[in-house]
């Protein structure tokens, strides 16, 4: 149950990305948040909107990609 979201989008001609994740909690699971948020840095990639807006959203979970690493 971990994962990121992302929305990428130009506003006065900036690129702008907001990022929010929901990783392992606690001091014991550093090297696990670590791992997910490296999981999510290279996996997550934008395509282009085809609703007219300059603004694309992806998700990407992480449990069972880092699960299946370790």
């Amino acid at each position: 149950n971990k994962g990121a979201v992302a929305v990428k989008m130009m506003v006065f001609r900036r690129t702008i990305c907001f990022l929010n994740c929901h990783f392992a909690a606690h001091m014991d699971a550093v090297s696990r948040r670590n791992a997910d948020f490296e999981h999510v840095y290279h996996k997550m990639a934008f395509g282009r909107s085809g609703i007219g807006l300059n603004t694309t959203a992806v998700a990407a979970g992480v449990s069972s990609a880092v699960q299946m690493i370790r």
